[in-house]
């Protein structure tokens, strides 16, 4: 009989794979982001394993600021071309 697979490693699967959509990154980008071997990351997000805990969170957590930081600089962006458009006329 298999042993129960670790719910975690799934989670922290999803995580990344949400993660790497949302910042049009892939694997090889996310390998140099944080500086780990790209078999690695094939099996962190085949969720066959996952980091120690604490590198789950720091990887977590700072997926959330590079999307954060890309939405800011989304919403910059958007505000500085919206506000040199010409204004429309109804």
């Amino acid at each position: 009989m298999s042993e129960p697979e670790d719910e975690s490693k799934f989670s922290f699967a999803g995580m990344l794979d949400q993660g790497m959509r949302a910042l049009d990154m892939d694997a090889t980008g996310l390998c140099q982001h944080f500086d780990i071997s790209v078999p690695t990351v094939g099996r962190w997000l085949d969720g066959k394993t996952a980091p120690v805990p604490w590198y789950r969170q720091f990887v977590a957590s700072r997926l959330i600021e590079l999307v954060d930081e890309r939405m800011a600089r989304s919403d910059r962006l958007e505000a500085s071309s919206s506000s040199s458009a010409p204004p429309v006329h109804s």
